[in-house]
């Protein structure tokens, strides 16, 4: 926090101080004080005349006036240094002197002198000065009222005293009833002069000047408070009430607003006698870059400046403190000091050498712009083994073939140097070739480096033959995992490996391995990426994504030639253009049923481009994915054989194999439904309603066949169920039992003789002559009836009482039927 004197132009707003008039309680008391000073000058005209002149009741009435005024003006200053003046006292100030100076005037006209009242523009500039005042807190509205009730009185005491004293034209200026004065008409001139200049001032300087600062910051980018000296607001710009997130009308306690603020960094609140309008009020200029306020779910850091504001005595009236939102730029700062330090660290711990880190930069460089890793791999282990001084720099892999084996796949070497011998191109197992050791420190992160004359003889003996005089090997982890290691070695001179360089290369291995990490992720992506391709275009079943509206975003090709069409001329259109007629009305159901749970399953029936429908039986589910917007992805199988089948054998087992009728087993299913159903109705309604059970047999059938042959009576057989099914309605069901032998459910039928009328239009039907093979045949049948509730309360006993009666009629002769009831 920076803090520094008082700067001369901050006093620019102490002359006068017309920012406490733009904002409030200063205002008005400015206001009240002005008003005394002009009331006591126009006092002075009548003080005057009761002093060198002989007394009149001019003179009198305008001091007791005078005096009258200011008593009442001290009232309203008293009023206006309360801590919160009422909001109209202004506006009630200006009506309370035109009122005043208005009685005044009756005054001077009830004692004798109108030219007194007629003259009254002395005291009418208090009017207006009064005004201008008013419009520091009033809305303009109200001084255009004020104005009014001036204007009306005065018009209204000026034809008064036109019409007692007959004073037209000129004798407003010098009539019998007075003496033109030129002392006191130059006294009315200069104190109207002073006035209007006064009231123009505080107008132009303080309303229009204000008016215009207001606007602009308003409009100001940056958060401005302007608080007064008990402490309270008195404006606060837009932009500071969104950094604070809330609303600070004037008045808000500047602690409401300190509960905001904390010191940068921490949770301690921000000290409030530290805070820039505090150290502002009193009197010193300050720049605070260690503030953050705490917001509704976040904190931002500010900084601020603070000013004070002097009146003319030179004390502070004000403070303005100035916030701009230092977010992203502190942000900015930390993270890059942060980075800073972890480089300084870096430094001072390491103390790399500056070659060596631009060596490393070069290579992270050259490894992550290269497509693949092992284009550049041995310019990158040459760049580094020059800056690090080394003769030779190799790549090892590592392979776990049964004991952890090496191979050199990558190698450089300085100029004059003898490369390294094929045998190290081989794969070499650690532990056979006596490098055991070198596992272990792998396995702990450890590197291992130093002269060779210190390493074990096991490994000095592979070494030296090599020509290796000192050596650092660093490895290279994917994760857990050893992928291989990278060797630096010094053919020349015995050297120890810095702590720098030591560090310098195993920055250098972790930046391989995140190429390498890199590389094998990627295409890990791309095989899985064509593992999915692969199987989302040759799996057998039906694969697709679609949006939430429907539209086809991914079809496989099994899918696409199920229904006769290509990949492309199904992507792109909505799914419910190759549903079925009549599976599209079910369509936005299943968008919104899917949307709302998330998965759905069940069947759709969609038609191939030759209008044949295919049923598919579906499994879909709704992946929402981040950044993206979400989607079906469906998985279906074409079960059409499979569904065709099942009605195939539900069909062979419920229907009649020869006439395509239902057999005995739907036929006694039906039965039941129907005394079911008949005993519900009779429930509900509270009375049974009829129905009837018909037994029908062929007459002479076994002549027929025998004569004509078994071809024959299957087609009569047909025939006979033809007709049967015309002639019924179709909530009836008719059956063949076996045989010739058949059976009618008739339910609702309402009566017998319904019944009756029924029957005996089937019976009409079937003795119409069949042909066949050019023989007409004729057959005849014999029908039995039984009625529901009447004969019977069971399926038994209607089926028993409908077989009987159907006897009867076969025994009557046949070719007619019987009523269970009429046996």
């Amino acid at each position: 926090m920076k803090h520094a004197a008082i700067e001369p132009s901050t006093r620019l707003w102490a002359a006068p101080d017309f920012q406490s008039i733009a904002f409030g309680r200063e205002g008005e008391i400015l206001a009240a004080k002005v008003r005394l000073g002009i009331m006591a000058l126009v006092g002075l005209i009548p003080l005057q005349s009761v002093l060198f002149r002989p007394v009149s009741a001019e003179a009198r009435i305008g001091l007791g006036a005078t005096i009258l005024v200011q008593a009442m003006g001290i009232v309203v200053l008293k009023v206006a240094q309360r801590p919160k003046p009422p909001a109209w006292l202004g506006l009630f100030t200006s009506l309370l002197d035109v009122s005043t100076v208005s009685m005044v005037n009756a005054g001077f006209l009830l004692s004798g002198t109108p030219l007194a009242a007629t003259n009254s523009r002395v005291v009418f500039c208090c009017y207006f000065v009064a005004l201008a005042l008013v419009c520091l807190r009033q809305d303009w509205r109200w001084c255009l009222i004020a104005a009014a009730v001036t204007m009306m009185e005065y018009g209204c005491i000026v034809a008064w005293a036109a019409a007692r004293y007959d004073l037209y034209g000129a004798a407003f200026a010098s009539s019998t009833y007075g003496r033109f004065n030129w002392d006191n008409q130059i006294a009315r001139l200069m104190l109207l002069a002073a006035a209007g200049a006064i009231g123009a001032v505080t107008v132009v300087q303080s309303r229009g000047y204000w008016e215009a600062v207001i606007k602009y910051l308003d409009a100001f980018p940056l958060g401005v408070i302007i608080a007064g000296a008990d402490h309270k607001s008195r404006y606060a710009n837009r932009a500071a009430q969104d950094l604070l997130s809330r609303d600070i009308p004037p008045g808000v306690q500047l602690s409401e607003l300190n509960s905001q603020l904390f010191r940068a960094g921490t949770d301690d609140p921000y000290p409030p006698r530290r805070t820039t309008i505090a150290l502002a009020l009193a009197g010193e200029s300050a720049e605070c870059d260690d503030i953050e306020i705490q917001r509704p779910g976040s904190r931002i850091s500010v900084e601020a400046w603070g000013t004070p504001v002097l009146d003319s005595k030179g004390r502070v009236s004000n403070a303005i403190a100035v916030f701009h939102d230092e977010t992203r730029r502190r942000r900015a700062e930390e993270e890059m000091r942060r980075l800073g330090q972890m480089l300084r660290e870096a430094n001072a711990e390491l103390a790399l050498r500056g070659d060596i880190l631009e060596s490393v930069a070069v290579a992270a460089n050259r490894l992550f712009q290269s497509a693949s890793w092992e284009e550049v791999a041995t310019e990158v282990i040459g760049g580094i083994g020059t800056a690090v001084g080394a003769s030779r720099a190799s790549m090892f892999q590592v392979s776990e073939e049964g004991e952890l084996a090496a191979r050199m796949c990558f190698g450089w070497v300085a100029p004059g140097v003898v490369p390294i011998g094929e045998a190290m191109r081989q794969k070499v197992p650690f532990r056979v070739a006596g490098f055991g050791r070198w596992l272990d420190s792998f396995s702990r992160g450890e590197t291992v480096h130093g002269p060779v004359r210190d390493f074990p003889e096991s490994e000095q003996a592979v070494l030296t033959t090599q020509g290796v005089r000192s050596l650092a090997v660093v490895p290279v982890h994917l994760g857990e995992r050893l992928w291989g290691f990278l060797g630096f070695d010094d053919c020349v001179s015995d050297r120890q490996w810095s702590q720098g360089e030591i560090l310098g290369l195993r920055v250098a291995a972790d930046m391989l391995a995140e190429a390498i990490a890199a590389k094998e992720r990627a295409a890990a992506i791309e095989a899985s990426e064509e593992r999915y391709r692969t199987l989302f275009e040759r799996s057998l079943g039906l694969l697709c994504t679609h949006s939430m509206d429907g539209t086809l975003l991914t079809v496989n090709h099994a899918a696409a030639s199920t229904l006769g069409l290509t990949v492309d001329q199904m992507v792109g259109r909505n799914l419910e253009e190759f549903l079925a007629p009549k599976a599209r009305a079910k369509f936005p159901e299943y968008l919104a049923a899917v949307a709302a749970t998330g998965q759905m399953s069940g069947n759709l029936v969609l038609s191939d481009t030759s209008g044949t429908e295919h049923v598919w039986e579906y499994r879909n589910y709704v992946v929402r994915e981040p950044n993206q917007e979400p989607f079906v992805l469906g998985h279906a199988l074409d079960v059409t054989a499979r569904t065709t089948l099942e009605r195939e054998l539900r069909d062979r087992a419920l229907k009649d194999p020869l006439t395509g009728m239902a057999n005995r087993t739907l036929f006694e299913d039906r039965l039941t439904r129907a005394f079911e159903r008949a005993k519900r109705r009779a429930i509900a309604e509270e009375e049974a309603q009829p129905w009837a059970l018909a037994y029908l047999d062929l007459d002479g059938f076994k002549e027929t066949n025998d004569r004509f042959g078994h071809p024959a009576g299957d087609a009569l057989l047909c025939e006979v169920a033809t007709r049967l099914r015309h002639g019924l309605r179709t909530l009836d069901t008719v059956a063949r039992l076996g045989g010739d032998e058949f059976a009618l459910i008739l339910p609702d039928i309402g009566s017998q003789e319904n019944a009756r009328h029924l029957i005996d239009k089937l019976l009409e039907s079937l003795r119409q002559p069949f042909l066949y093979g050019g023989y007409t045949l004729v057959v005849s049948v014999s029908i039995g009836v039984s009625m529901h509730p009447v004969d019977g309360d069971s399926t038994q006993t209607l089926t028993a009482r409908a077989d009987k009666a159907m006897y009867a009629a076969k025994s009557a002769g046949g070719s007619g039927y019987r009523f269970y009831s009429d046996l």
